[in-house]
């Protein structure tokens, strides 16, 4: 784990450099579903980006 400082730097930076519109395009989808998901952004049925949510059992 980093220092406390680099964490810190790190959101900070997140928060001036990230492109809202960007993120505004990400799509959250449980990670279950990822087969399901995975032909639409090859085949080019998806803008932005996808996130899967890893479960915390």
């Amino acid at each position: 784990m980093a220092p406390a400082p680099r964490p810190h730097e790190a959101w900070e930076r997140l928060a001036t450099d990230l492109d809202a519109g960007a993120l505004a395009a990400t799509t959250v989808r449980p990670l279950a579903e990822a087969p399901d998901i995975a032909p639409d952004p090859l085949a080019g049925r998806v803008r932005g980006r996808v996130v899967f949510v890893v479960p915390q059992d």
